[in-house]
């Protein structure tokens, strides 16, 4: 079979347009690309959006749409930061994917990895097209406005350190520059959430290949003959393949641990502040910019918490995988080997942003409560007002 590694292409190829090489050293004129395009759309992007936030008028309906798009920010500069950063400990993941262990030993085991690949594949499309619905809602909204009503509104921040006479002389300069630099942002988001939530899902395919090796494989016909050496070979491959399991989730949680921090936070309250600005007052334009928008930012969230119950889920089986092999009849060496990995598959594989924020179905759940109880606090704070 391919590489496993190969169904990320995608993901780098685009991370690559927009300045985020992960491949091989890039020459000098693409290291000259790539830091004027991140320094336009990153730090001077960040430092208006900033400045427009201590100009923003004191209202609260425009103060929470201001920060929606505000707090989307930190999490698009902790993604690009981790890409950064950490391209040395990605590759080491890329290769570890590539090994001969990762890709099966036989035909159930390639199966179950094309499965998830293939998986992989379908949700990164049609998360793309979501999140591509979502930038043309608000790019074409806010043109549409200014053209029909000459409303001076930009995609995401109107840039109020501006006079209204400035805004409108250059209001095409600004839009694009916007929806250049807002684009770029969605991609990060795209790419590296998905590099994350793929990531994920290729351990969960580990975890279901060595459950099928060790309950299945291991004794198979063509080893059940009394041959405890072959036996003993097979078991080995296999708690082989499980220690680098385990080292691959240890990478994994230290490639995502700060990004998913930032992220799980950030998305509370950013969930909380389009809540706020759908109660403060509603037209078809807001909630056709805000829905797509609000719905990409809970799938950014709920999948790698899902994905994350799942392979905390999995791996706890293979307890129960290694005690329905045929362990009865085997040699006292092969038990002594098959305890030991028990006793080890008994602390479940788990990942946590920080190791504060489980990567959980029940840490999704609090978020959402809790962006809730924050929006129900303001209400009643501004009915009281």
């Amino acid at each position: 079979m391919a590489n496993i590694s190969d169904c990320f292409h995608m993901n780098f190829v685009c991370l690559k347009i927009f300045g985020l090489c992960f491949g091989n050293k890039p020459n000098k004129f693409y290291k000259c690309y790539s830091v004027i395009y991140l320094f336009i759309t990153l730090p001077i992007y960040f430092s208006l959006l900033s400045l427009n936030l201590v100009f923003t008028p004191k209202m609260l309906e425009v103060l929470i749409y201001e920060f929606i798009y505000y707090f989307t920010e930190f999490s698009v500069l902790a993604k690009v930061f981790m890409v950064l950063r950490k391209r040395n400990e990605l590759r080491e993941m890329m290769n570890l994917l590539d090994c001969d262990a990762f890709k099966g030993d036989d035909d159930t085991s390639s199966a179950i990895v094309n499965r998830y690949v293939n998986q992989y594949k379908i949700y990164w499309k049609a998360y793309s097209i979501l999140c591509h619905f979502a930038y043309i809602s608000l790019s074409l909204a806010s043109l549409i406005r200014f053209i029909l009503h000459s409303n001076i509104d930009l995609p995401v921040c109107k840039y109020y350190f501006l006079g209204d006479e400035t805004l409108e002389r250059y209001y095409v300069v600004f839009w694009l520059y916007q929806c250049i630099g807002i684009y770029g942002h969605m991609m990060y988001n795209i790419n590296v959430d998905f590099l994350i939530i793929g990531l994920i899902m290729m351990a969960i395919a580990q975890v279901e290949v060595v459950h099928h090796e060790i309950s299945s494989r291991v004794t198979e016909e063509g080893v059940r003959d009394g041959d405890e050496t072959a036996v003993m070979t097979k078991l080995k491959e296999y708690l082989k393949h499980y220690e680098m399991l385990l080292i691959y989730a240890s990478k994994l949680q230290n490639l995502i641990s700060i990004t998913m921090f930032i992220q799980l936070g950030v998305a509370s309250a950013i969930i909380c502040a389009i809540l706020c600005r759908l109660s403060v007052s509603v037209s078809v334009d807001l909630i056709l910019t805000l829905t797509p928008f609000s719905s990409a930012m809970i799938l950014q969230i709920f999948l790698p918490a899902y994905l994350g119950t799942q392979l905390s889920y999995k791996s706890e089986e293979l307890v129960y995988a290694a005690y329905t092999s045929e362990w009865i009849h085997r040699s006292q060496s092969f038990k002594s080997s098959l305890n030991l990995f028990m006793q080890r598959a008994q602390v479940k594989i788990s990942l946590t942003g920080c190791g504060l924020l489980p990567l959980t179905l029940t840490t999704f759940t609090s978020i959402m409560k809790t962006a809730y109880s924050f929006f129900t606090l303001i209400r009643n704070f501004q009915d009281h007002d």
